[in-house]
């Protein structure tokens, strides 16, 4: 996903069209892939960085929040465009079960 100021310097031969993506699904669906593509990811990911802001790319580039400490959680949110209702569509909520392999939570399908 092209994001200015992010990745942009990078030569664009290594983007891959829908198509190539979805073939690339097909193949693989014997590991259960998630396929999210450009539009549902952008917009719909809650992202924080190390200052408590969160930032999204809903805009083509990554604007930031005021941090969190300052404005609040839903303040912050409004301020960089999250998309709730994309969150859920794209399966964003999981149902959290703790794995007896790592001792830690993981989501469950």
């Amino acid at each position: 996903m092209p994001i200015r100021r992010e990745n942009d310097r990078f030569d664009q031969q290594g983007y891959i069209s829908r198509e190539q993506f979805a073939d690339f699904l097909e193949r693989h669906q014997d590991l259960d892939p998630v396929g999210e593509d450009n539009d549902a990811m952008t917009g719909s990911y809650v992202m924080l960085d190390p200052l408590g802001r969160f930032f999204q790319n809903t805009t083509g580039e990554y604007t930031l929040s005021d941090s969190i400490l300052t404005v609040g959680v839903k303040n912050a949110l409004r301020q960089v465009g999250w998309d709730p209702s994309k969150f859920v569509r794209r399966g964003g909520i999981f149902d959290w079960v703790l794995s007896g392999n790592s001792g830690g939570n993981v989501p469950h399908r």
